[in-house]
């Protein structure tokens, strides 16, 4: 989803897809943990693509220094700030997006991945995150029918199919050139969401997605264009 969903796309070699487990501290460590994070897959399955997701917050003071170790122990990432230098108190990591099938599985195995770092003080820091790669299925995006170019500015109402088994959708509407874009999550009994009189502009190309999320977090979008008539 680099198109509508990117955030930080750098930092974790390899590939892409999205899931957010709530870390928890790793055993047998005399330590404070994350005050949180989360570890996830995500789909597009519009592009048949792929990504990762990482996102940690540490306490109010930030940290200096933060590890990712994969299930087999291999540290995947190492970050540490300057000597003398302010922490970070919010990270959000993202891998490229490669098409399903070359790899990413493989790099990001399933399982229970170990976060470690040390706050702003120096105090240790250890947590854990469990990664599922159980996807979610997609929804179908029912209307504005797909590349449709005669959509009216105002009344419009995004449609979508119901999907089972999933706790929440997410609904992302957006004129990339411009920066408007209009996001929600709702929960899983809803298929459709209004869209605000004045949103759209007569003539602008809009990008829909909706994604679907599961009860371990890992996520699948699907995405559409349709057109505003003059």
């Amino acid at each position: 989803m680099r198109r509508m969903l990117s955030v930080a796309d750098h930092l974790l070699g390899g590939v892409a897809l999205g899931a957010a487990i709530a870390l928890a501290p790793a055993a047998g460590f005399a330590a404070d943990a994350f005050e949180r994070g989360s570890i996830m897959l995500e789909r597009n399955a519009t592009d048949d693509d792929l990504e990762i997701r990482i996102e940690i917050s540490a306490t109010s003071e930030g940290m200096s220094e933060l590890t990712v170790m994969a299930p087999d122990g291999t540290r995947l990432l190492e970050l540490r700030t300057a000597p003398g230098r302010m922490g970070v108190r919010h990270l959000i990591l993202e891998t490229p997006e490669p098409v399903l099938g070359t790899g990413l599985l493989a790099a990001y195995p399933a399982g229970t991945y170990r976060l470690e770092g040390r706050s702003g003080s120096g105090a240790a820091l250890n947590s854990q995150a469990r990664l599922s790669h159980q996807l979610p299925a997609p929804a179908r995006i029912v209307s504005p029918e797909v590349d449709q170019r005669d959509v009216r500015p105002t009344g419009v109402r995004l449609q979508w199919t119901r999907v089972p088994d999933i706790i929440h959708y997410i609904v992302v509407l957006e004129h990339e050139r411009s920066g408007t874009e209009l996001r929600a999550q709702l929960p899983s009994a809803v298929t459709s969401m209004a869209v605000p009189d004045g949103f759209l502009t007569a003539g602008r190309t809009y990008k829909f997605a909706v994604g679907t999320v599961s009860q371990d977090g890992n996520r699948t979008f699907v995405e559409s264009e349709f057109t505003v008539r003059q």
